[in-house]
């Protein structure tokens, strides 16, 4: 920070605010409560700290400069984030009791876990608990009240008409599919045929929804799509034999830093796959659920960007931000 910045305060930008308002100092004086040479003082001093020239003197009264409005506008600026803070932190004091949570096994193994340790450390007093559904699953529990906050896989981070339906939503983060092969063998780097499937945990999921229209479309016919019914089954069969699963590339990690597996570039990676939080929209006015779907907004955007800048080649010493945490 410019060493003259660190003698600005909050009481100078006050009273420039309302000098500009007022187009006075003798009026912004009397507004605020103070004799016009403090008004005077905190002008001079900030246009200092500033070192530009805030206000044109004028015959009745001043006018602001082109650097002025500048710096009206960022000084608006600080005060609507202050007030902000304030509402945030009155908010967070208050929000308590319990709260349920679901999602698919990709989400509650894999992502959920920074998010409940934040909402564990922003606010003490509530209650959590969760359960992992299938992805088919998420948003009847939340319709039908047995949870309070799901999250699930869409294949849109169209949060335009997020208000306007039966369930609301927010969009988190991208969450990245990846197709793996196992190494063949000791010494070997082969991946297995095609022809012997690609190992999902889930038909339902809606990454391998993706996955099979972007596999349609590269190589001209369907994939045959083998149920293994859990991630980690997938990885089990990755690691005992040859094999192609398709996997989160969090999920992945492991198995890509251990050079036991590496990335199928014969089928498609799956990038158009986010997460989103969704609840009932009687439950938008309630402290809890705001609080649990801004922390996670906050937690998750930043990890899944990171998550996704790791492209085919870079798996190796290089961890995500998301750790592999069971919900």
């Amino acid at each position: 920070m410019d060493l003259s910045l660190q003698n600005l305060s909050i009481h100078q930008l006050k009273t420039f605010l309302e000098v500009a308002h007022c187009g006075s100092l003798t009026r912004a004086a009397s507004r605020l409560g103070y004799a016009q040479s403090s008004v005077t003082v905190h002008v001079r001093t900030l246009e200092r700290c500033l070192g530009v020239r805030l206000f044109h003197r004028l015959p009745q009264g001043v006018r602001l400069t082109p650097e002025g409005e500048v710096v009206v506008t960022y000084a608006t600026q600080v005060f609507r984030v202050i007030e902000e803070m304030g509402r945030a932190v009155k908010q967070d004091a208050g929000v308590n009791g319990k709260a349920r949570l679901a999602g698919p096994a990709v989400l509650t193994n894999y992502y959920l876990g920074p998010v409940l340790r934040q909402c564990r450390q922003n606010f003490p007093n509530l209650q959590l608990s969760t359960r992992t559904v299938s992805p088919g699953e998420v948003e009847r529990v939340v319709r039908a009240g047995e949870v309070d906050v799901g999250f699930m896989l869409s294949e849109s981070a169209d949060d335009s008409h997020a208000r306007t339906g039966p369930l609301h939503w927010k969009t988190l983060c991208r969450v990245e599919f990846i197709p793996v092969c196992s190494a063949a063998g000791a010494d070997s780097r082969r991946c297995p045929p095609l022809q012997e499937g690609v190992l999902v945990d889930d038909p339902e999921c809606v990454a391998q929804k993706v996955f099979a229209r972007e596999v349609q479309r590269r190589l001209g016919g369907p994939a045959r799509i083998v149920e293994i019914g859990s991630i980690a089954g997938v990885l089990e069969s990755l690691e005992s034999g040859p094999a192609v699963g398709l996997l989160p590339r969090v999920a992945a990690r492991d198995l890509l830093e251990r050079g036991e597996a590496e990335i199928d570039h014969r089928l498609p990676t799956v990038t158009r796959v986010f997460a989103r939080a969704v609840w009932r929209p009687e439950m938008s006015g309630n402290a809890a659920v705001r609080s649990i779907v801004r922390t996670a907004a906050g937690v998750l955007s930043a990890a899944g960007e990171a998550t996704s800048q790791v492209g085919p080649g870079r798996e190796q010493g290089r961890r995500p931000l998301l750790a592999s945490t069971s919900a």
